[in-house]
C-alpha cells in the first residue's frame, strides 16, 4: 500500500487558542466601552468572568 502523498485538510484551532483570543477580544472591548464612558454590557462582563476562570487566568 502506498503512503497517502495528499495533505490533510485544514483542521481546527485548538480550543485554548480561540478561547484566549476571545477573552482578549472581550478584555479590548470592555476597555473601549469604559474609555468612552458608556456602560458594559452584563453579558460581556459574565463572558470574562467565564473566560478568566476556564483559562485559569486568575
Amino acid at each position: 500500500m502506498k503512503p497517502c502523498s495528499k495533505k490533510p485538510p485544514i483542521g481546527l484551532i485548538p480550543e485554548r487558542i480561540w478561547k484566549t483570543q476571545r477573552f482578549e477580544d472581550v478584555t479590548a472591548a470592555i476597555q473601549r466601552y469604559l474609555d468612552a464612558g458608556f456602560v458594559v454590557p452584563d453579558e460581556w462582563l459574565d463572558e470574562y468572568s467565564r473566560l478568566k476562570k476556564e483559562l485559569r487566568l486568575e
